[in-house]
């Protein structure tokens, strides 16, 4: 992001019995769109991001499970502040939407401050539309037994004098037990440097 800016993660998954699948060659094709809508504390609309996807299935039994998701996000670039995000998920077929507000608030910081963002726990990482790596947010209630490896997550922000940081990662189960410990040096890049561990 820009100096003094965040970036904002907005993810968002989306039950496939929820969405209309009609049929399409030899399997079925769900379509929805995904609107998000920032307002600062004025109420005054900051940025818009509208984002189409479609989802295809083999069987007429995918349609209906509650346990698929398709996975949607957005990011946004802002300041410190406090915001409020509207989004709507339009299913496009059926043209029935769902619209959610969220309140917002980042955290303040200093241009040149070593920070570090909320961490993500992600089921896996893949290329946005410019090809940089992104995650795709996990939804706790959602993970799947079968699962065996998901992915952590975050960035650090830095100024150009500190060229790498120690970093100390611990895992607990509910009960505070320790599952999984490390410790490692991860390299800067200027200003942001994404950081990602399975």
């Amino acid at each position: 992001p820009d100096s003094g800016k965040s970036r904002f993660n907005c993810f968002v998954n989306v039950a496939y019995d929820e969405l209309q699948f009609v049929r399409d060659g030899g399997g079925y094709l769900a379509r929805f769109e995904l609107s998000s809508i920032l307002f600062n504390d004025r109420g005054e609309q900051v940025e818009a991001k509208i984002r189409s996807y479609e989802v295809r299935v083999p069987g007429y039994d995918s349609t209906n499970s509650r346990s698929a998701f398709a996975a949607a996000q957005s990011a946004f670039d802002i300041a410190p502040g406090r915001y409020e995000l509207l989004l709507s998920v339009l299913d496009l077929d059926s043209r029935k939407a769902s619209v959610k507000k969220i309140p917002v608030q980042t955290a303040k910081g200093r241009p040149g401050d070593l920070t570090v963002t909320d961490i993500i726990l992600a089921e896996r990482i893949v290329a946005d539309s410019a090809g940089n790596p992104s995650p795709v947010a996990s939804v706790l209630g959602n993970l799947s037994e079968t699962m065996d490896t998901l992915f952590v997550w975050f960035e650090i922000h830095s100024p150009p004098s500190l060229a790498s940081v120690p970093i100390r990662m611990r895992l607990t189960d509910v009960k505070g037990a320790v599952v999984r410990s490390d410790t490692l040096s991860s390299p800067l890049s200027a200003g942001r440097t994404v950081c990602v561990k399975p």
